[in-house]
């Protein structure tokens, strides 16, 4: 390497959303098996409610109080857009379609004839899509259920690796983006979008850049591009501050956030629920942000998979600075309440671990169970003041 060169790192203002078929990446659209009822029964009814009326979309996306909605916020001359992304999408997930549908119609089949006696003679009315991937039995209220093996969809054509992409901006200010369950991203004149899935070690590479910045030729080809002019305004060449690691006695907290916290304590980090901000470029708030993280997170913690505890964006980022990913087990009977654990198999390939409710978490800092229970009272009161 030239010595000379000049050494980049993505911006602070640099955002990496993880997309699915150009959706924010969440458990919801990941897992295959609730993809299918969340196109079905949301997606495809938002999208097609838009192409109805453009414009009072765009209304309700600019009122404060519908926040949340499902409008979409795209400008209405993008719509032949909106509607290419809806045929796409119902073209390539017809078998995710059918499997949402086949599964609503077979769990009421069941409900409404399985009265506690054997289940047997249902496993030759499986429809196709359901055949093999399925276990039936009761539960402790002895009503009837489908079991669905989450494992065995991501290993079927039901997972495609190849709807997963990535969509580079620069954030100008909070709040800017559109809201992440109702808006499909199309790319903008000044955005890069990466057409790589998420296990790709082209992406751990790009994300390394945060702690090890290189040439601006070495980043072009990590990314596949030929002096693309939208590249250079998403890095910096401002030299990093090392985060030294808390060697003092005692524990550190630092709060990012929601119910982000990274505790340091007797060598070993910890960082619950990440949901790390970038720095808008105008930003009139301090905060934490990846820049201010250690190169070495020990153990994330994740308390749940809802889409603001569970996020792919800050999960992909960190990735290859985390040694351990603690999940909550699931129970395993409802398909609703899916697994994080198989939902991390396909894309973390360092350690994670799933673990019962009120299980103990072993490690060398002996002092750190009363610091964790500390962390839950300032997490909560930090909450409550941004409430």
């Amino acid at each position: 390497m030239n010595s000379n060169q000049p050494l980049y790192r993505l911006a602070d203002h640099v955002v990496i959303e993880p997309l699915i078929d150009q959706w924010i990446a969440w458990p919801h659209n990941f897992s295959p098996i609730l993809y299918g009822f969340h196109l079905l029964n949301y997606q495809k009814a938002v999208l097609t409610s838009y192409l109805k009326n453009p414009a009072i979309h765009i209304k309700s996306s600019n009122n404060p109080k519908l926040l949340g909605g499902p409008f979409v916020n795209i400008p209405g001359e993008r719509a032949d857009e909106v509607r290419q992304l809806l045929e796409v999408m119902e073209k390539n997930h017809a078998d995710l379609l059918e499997l949402a549908q086949d599964l609503t119609t077979f769990q009421n089949t069941l409900k409404q004839e399985a009265k506690g006696q054997s289940l047997e003679i249902y496993y030759k009315q499986l429809p196709d899509t359901l055949s093999g991937y399925v276990e039936l039995g009761y539960d402790y209220l002895n009503n009837p259920v489908v079991r669905c093996i989450e494992s065995l969809f991501y290993e079927s054509s039901y997972y495609k690796r190849d709807i997963q992409s990535f969509r580079m901006f620069a954030l100008q200010q909070d709040e800017a983006r559109p809201y992440y369950m109702s808006t499909p991203r199309l790319a903008d004149s000044h955005d890069l979008e990466w057409h790589k899935p998420f296990d790709d070690p082209a992406v751990d590479a790009l994300y390394h850049l945060d702690i090890c910045p290189q040439p601006l030729a070495e980043i072009s080809a990590i990314l596949g591009l030929e002096d693309n002019p939208n590249l250079l305004p998403l890095l910096s060449e401002e030299p990093l501050t090392p985060i030294p690691p808390w060697s003092e006695t005692g524990v550190r907290l630092r709060y990012f956030g929601h119910a982000t916290v990274l505790i340091e304590v007797e060598g070993i980090t910890i960082l619950t629920d990440p949901f790390i901000s970038v720095i808008p470029e105008k930003s009139g708030t301090a905060r934490y942000s990846f820049r201010d993280l250690p190169a070495k997170i020990d153990y994330v913690l994740i308390t749940h998979g809802h889409h603001d505890h569970f996020v792919f964006e800050s999960l992909l980022r960190l990735r290859h600075r985390i040694d351990t990913i603690v999940v909550p087990r699931n129970s395993s009977v409802y398909y609703g309440d899916l697994s994080l654990s198989s939902l991390l198999n396909g894309w973390v390939s360092n350690g994670f671990r799933e673990w019962m409710h009120w299980t103990q978490l072993h490690c060398p800092a002996e002092e750190l169970p009363q610091y964790l229970f500390s962390v839950n009272i300032v997490t909560c009161f930090m909450r409550s003041r941004d409430m």
